[in-house]
């Protein structure tokens, strides 16, 4: 079953590359709040935080008769200009976090260490099985300190 499953994904796949049109940012017609930014996604998601006041803001703004009859919340100005929110739009172009003073985390090899350190610390159990407690441990205090200590260089970490 997984080779009939793999020879099928290998073929759309390929078929795919070779062919067909690339999808644009809204390929569906949906109306939620995902599919109003530009595919693929930027970092930080929204440059300008939109004010939603229905379930399918994307509709409102491309097709407002399929959203006619649905309940809408009626906008609270202060609320507005308090959070730095829009009317709800398309984001229609990129923008560089930096450019939008958007702190971002810089790119880092220190959580595959974590993971690696919690992964190594719960193996330690093995040992115990195997009537070897002192190893085990040596093995999971060992494992939770280089954790605990790769967690910390990761936090402290500089932004960009």
């Amino acid at each position: 079953m997984q080779g009939v499953g793999l020879i099928c994904f290998v073929y759309n796949f390929v078929k795919s590359r070779k062919r067909g049109e690339v999808a644009p940012n809204d390929a569906w017609g949906a109306g939620t709040l995902e599919w109003s930014i530009p595919s693929p996604p930027p970092d930080y998601n929204f440059a300008k935080i939109p004010y939603v006041t229905s379930r399918y803001p994307l509709w409102d703004i491309k097709q407002p008769e399929m959203t006619a009859e649905l309940a809408h919340t009626a906008p609270d100005a202060g609320m507005i200009a308090d959070a730095h929110a829009v009317p709800m739009h398309e984001e229609a172009q990129y923008y560089t976090a930096k450019s939008l003073g958007i702190p971002m985390p810089f790119p880092t090899i220190k959580p595959v260490f974590a993971a690696l350190f919690m992964v190594l610390m719960m193996a330690g159990l093995v040992f115990i099985h195997l009537d070897l407690f002192w190893v085990a441990i040596f093995v999971m205090i060992g494992s939770g300190a280089a954790f605990v200590g790769s967690i910390y260089g990761w936090l402290t970490s500089p932004l960009e």
